[in-house]
């Protein structure tokens, strides 16, 4: 939810306005100015870095949830709800892995 709060400026900046209107300043990416693979290539970017974030956040919340389980004494509640947190942080983070998997095996990456 935080994360969603964070991105949506980013993202309505770069979706919401033509995306080709900065091609001439120089702003954009070359190969986001291309017109058949452009817009492409602009999702495989934003992708990559929703991705970046995710790991950094995850890592972050593991650790978080690892000191709430350290700390929880003998709260079995804690324990469970800190065991239950860590586990959906490592699917999500295995998910995006899998996005970013599945982007390099269909060969859509940013090109070279």
């Amino acid at each position: 939810m935080i994360m969603a709060a964070f991105l949506a400026p980013i993202l309505v900046a770069l979706i919401g306005t033509p995306v080709f209107a900065d091609c001439e300043t120089g702003i954009l990416p070359k190969y986001w100015c291309d017109d058949d693979n452009g817009l492409q290539y602009m999702i495989v970017d934003i992708i990559k870095i929703l991705s970046a974030l995710v790991w950094v956040l995850g890592g972050v919340f593991i650790v978080i949830c690892g000191f709430i389980w350290m700390t929880a004494t003998d709260d079995p509640g804690k324990v469970a709800t800190a065991k239950k947190r860590i586990l959906e942080i490592v699917i999500g983070m295995i998910a995006f892995l899998l996005i970013d998997v599945i982007i390099v095996w269909l060969g859509i990456g940013t090109p070279a």
